[in-house]
């Protein structure tokens, strides 16, 4: 294709597997062409692999087991054509077919997602991580120039569900179907280029489909059988505020609220006013579908200035309670990722009556929105998932100077993509004269533990984070097999955990105290 043409707007060719490209490749070609600064001027189609008979049936089983639908790798039931002229003045070819590119001539410029250790197509690495048990799989949007200066442009970090390689490529194909017009849009605009990863050494060979499909119903089979035998309540744990907040969890809490009997608590968050520590908590009654936000207030020690009441209800479940005060006001803004936006709630008074003070985000499927002043503006921290993607991919930033907005979406979102770290999992803290930013690591289950990572950069053109430390189910005392919410005030600090509980147990418990 030749140079590049003299236009406002990048041209772009796009290159898709035909003549029936996968659903998710449809998509990202819709978000290209409604890209701001992207012009789509032709597509074109390569014959690429197609699955074997033999996973289609696995593919299709795993779909009816797990009520994904088509999926995201699912081919379209039209053609999609050839449109533009292939031949014509292009700025950038974006290559999302499976089969491997050809040679690109010196000054060329083309963009290529490769996935793991680069091997193989999109499905067949994704399918083949979960037959191993991988925890993660990292695709990265490679700038290529035909020479020796290759950029990545952006990087996403999947989970893998070991139990179902389709769950897995379902979720992260639709996040690279969003992620692909971001890439482009970040060439475009010449944007700094990501930090190169290492390049991983080849996996081992793939496995057999008997093999893998023995391997995924067998997987079921265990998560199934585990559900049948054993509760899986949330509790939470307070203690005394610690030196480490990555340790000393394995002595558990010394702080005991009052909690109610057949409860599930969740999502603590600490919030301290006058003195007086405010714990507030998702709580699910026994037998409701949905949860409150339920708060109890705690003096200095640690006991409980009345009893823990719901403060917040909705005719739909809420969780992940955040309160933070600016001026004279106190506000919360709970998840209510089931009504599809982010609502923002005044307290009148505080702490028991909260109104609805405006909306932040409509139509979106957003959670854990967590707040942060800093450097005379704030900053929203929120959970963003791509349609048909997962919650615990992708981290959104927005600033403004009031709580109620209006809110400016952060150049650089998502400003992390990585199952490992993105959702927001409590307040931002500050430790050793660093803002630490709690982060859920989801790569291989909901609750899976929790990163904890210092900021290095926060401003309206940019966004960097790293590790210094994590707090992992087995770190927790109790028999804790999740936990996913950490929070710190002045005197206390708080997590949640996922308990498992014998069915038999809890029943035979529950005959004794009633004979």
């Amino acid at each position: 294709m030749s140079g590049p043409a003299a236009s406002s707007a990048t041209r772009v060719a796009v290159v898709l597997d035909g003549p029936r490209p996968p659903a998710w490749q449809a998509r990202a070609l819709e978000g290209l062409r409604a890209a701001t600064g992207v012009e789509v001027v032709a597509v074109c189609r390569v014959a690429g692999p197609r699955p074997s008979r033999a996973a289609q049936r696995r593919h299709a089983l795993e779909r009816r087991l797990f009520g994904i639908g088509a999926g995201a790798d699912a081919v379209l039931p039209v053609e999609v054509p050839d449109a533009g002229d292939p031949g014509g003045a292009t700025d950038l070819t974006v290559w999302l077919a499976g089969a491997a590119a050809p040679a690109l001539p010196a000054g060329m410029r083309r963009l290529e997602l490769v996935h793991g250790d680069g091997a193989r197509p999109a499905v067949e690495t994704f399918a083949f991580a979960a037959a191993r048990g991988a925890r993660t799989v990292v695709t990265e949007a490679w700038l290529r120039t035909g020479g020796s200066d290759d950029v990545v442009v952006a990087r996403t970090t999947s989970g893998v569900r070991v139990f179902s390689p389709v769950v897995t490529a379902t979720f992260a194909l639709w996040k690279l179907a969003a992620l692909v017009p971001v890439a482009v849009q970040r060439v475009a605009a010449g944007a700094a280029p990501e930090a190169a990863a290492p390049v991983p050494a080849p996996g081992p060979e793939p496995v057999s489909e008997p093999r893998l499909l023995a391997t995924v119903l067998a997987r079921w089979l265990r998560i199934t059988l585990n559900r049948v035998l054993f509760r899986r309540p949330w509790a939470v744990r307070i203690r005394r505020h610690g030196p480490e907040p990555t340790r000393g969890w394995e002595d558990g809490g010394d702080v005991h609220p009052p909690w109610r009997r057949g409860h599930l608590y969740a999502d603590p968050m600490l919030f301290e006013r006058g003195g007086v520590h405010h714990l507030f908590v998702e709580d699910v009654p026994p037998g409701s579908p949905r949860g409150v936000i339920s708060h109890v207030a705690l003096d200095g020690d640690g006991r409980a200035l009345g009893e823990l009441e719901p403060v917040l209800e909705a005719a739909h479940h809420l969780s992940y309670p955040f309160v933070f005060a600016h001026g004279d006001e106190v506000f919360m803004i709970p998840e209510t990722a089931a009504a599809r936006r982010v609502e923002l709630w005044r307290a009148d008074p505080f702490p028991h009556a909260w109104r609805r003070e405006a909306v932040l985000l409509e139509d979106v499927e957003a959670v854990d929105a967590t707040v942060l002043e800093h450097d005379g503006r704030l900053w929203m921290f929120v959970g963003i998932a791509a349609p048909g993607s997962s919650t615990l991919d992708q981290l959104h930033l927005f600033w403004a100077a009031d709580p109620r907005g209006p809110w400016t979406p952060h150049p650089r979102n998502p400003v992390v993509s990585d199952a490992t770290c993105a959702r927001p999992g409590g307040p931002v803290f500050r430790h050793d004269g660093e803002l630490v930013r709690p982060g859920q690591d989801g790569s291989r289950r909901y609750g899976g533990g929790l990163s904890l990572r210092a900021i290095d950069v926060l401003s309206i053109e940019a966004y960097a984070e790293h590790e210094v430390g994590r707090i992992g189910p087995e770190d927790v005392r109790g028999g804790a097999h999740a936990t996913h919410a950490y929070t710190v005030d002045g005197r206390f600090e708080a997590i949640d955990v996922r308990l498992r509980e014998l069915r038999i147990a809890r029943r035979l418990r529950g005959a004794l105290r009633r004979s």
